[in-house]
């Protein structure tokens, strides 16, 4: 449960309002047992098999006339040996302060990309468990490979346009005398209507030189059928040495405390070296409570050529997982 630590009331000197300012704690923790096999086999216990473990603390003050100023600080941890995730960033999931109102958002700091969150949301999977999407959507090869979340950046996401609204990004490279080399920028356009969601994406990011970049969008979409998801997204990726499509097709069907959950990844490398790959996943959960769960998942890479994709745990193309994961 998501506890206010403390809440303050101050009467503006100008404008007489009253500003309110509130900090929430919030988590979760993910651990399993993991088996991997590719050229040997490798069995171990990892954090984060279905989620990313994480602390968090998020904030918000009304600066009155609609207009409210917040913060997002997420730490990632590794439940199974104590250490810090993302390279030992404090703050490495999320680290941002911004502005809301009738103008939309502004959010400066660290962050998703509008193109990993496109995908996120209509991976059955959610960009974790073993067969997700990030194995194979976000990575092309050696070279140009899509980064989750972006630095240095400054996000701007447009009022709710009644079903459609945008996102637009831009991380700053910030290597002196040379503004476009390591820059980043993308963004989304979404459509949530009913059973239906659409969304379309693009992410270019520039090399340490800047004289070249990558290149990657994609459309999704999601329908429901009742409860059931039908899943879908194609994207396309350009780059030095890069020119690859993605197709995810999946579904998700919810009862009662169960969720089955399935999904089908190819990768059509598009140069002579046909380095293409597939990628079959089947996941299970089980809710104990609104909170807790346990899971279990599998999958399976298949690889053409000199293609070497593997799977969520980056030791071989098979990996099968169970575990727990609990929110608060």
């Amino acid at each position: 449960m998501k506890k206010t630590l403390f809440a303050l009331v101050i009467l503006g000197a100008s404008t007489g309002a009253a500003a309110q300012t509130s900090v929430t704690i919030y988590g979760l923790v993910d651990v399993g047992f993991l088996s991997e096999r590719g050229a040997t086999t490798l069995n171990s216990l990892r954090s984060g098999n279905q989620s990313g473990s994480r602390l968090g603390f998020k904030g918000t003050e009304d600066l009155g006339n609609g207009m409210k100023a917040n913060f997002i600080l997420e730490n990632g941890f590794n439940v199974d040996n104590g250490t810090a995730a993302q390279g030992g960033a404090l703050f490495g999931r999320r680290a941002t302060v911004g502005l809301t109102g009738e103008f939309g958002a502004v959010d400066l700091g660290r962050r998703n990309s509008p193109f990993y969150n496109a995908i996120d949301s209509v991976d059955p999977m959610s960009t974790g468990f073993a067969g997700n999407a990030a194995n194979l959507m976000y990575r092309n090869g050696n070279a140009g490979d899509v980064g989750q979340r972006m630095n240095n950046a400054v996000f701007y996401t447009t009022p709710q346009y009644g079903p459609v609204s945008a996102e637009i990004a831009y991380g700053f490279g910030e290597v002196p005398g040379n503004n476009s080399a390591s820059r980043i920028y993308g963004g989304s356009v979404a459509y949530v209507g009913g059973p239906l969601s659409v969304a379309l994406a693009h992410h270019n990011v520039n090399n340490a030189a800047g004289n070249t970049n990558s290149k990657n969008t994609v459309i999704t979409g999601k329908y429901k059928f009742g409860a059931v998801g039908a899943h879908l997204a194609y994207a396309h990726n350009t780059g030095a040495a890069v020119d690859s499509n993605d197709l995810l097709v999946g579904v998700s069907v919810p009862f009662d405390a169960h969720t089955i959950l399935a999904s089908y990844i190819q990768k059509d490398d598009q140069s002579a070296a046909e380095n293409d790959a597939k990628q079959y996943a089947v996941a299970y959960t089980y809710a104990l409570s609104t909170r807790t769960n346990f899971y279990v998942s599998y999958a399976k890479i298949t690889n053409d050529n000199a293609a070497a994709f593997k799977t969520n745990g980056n030791f071989g193309d098979r990996e099968a997982n169970f575990g727990i994961r609990h929110k608060f």
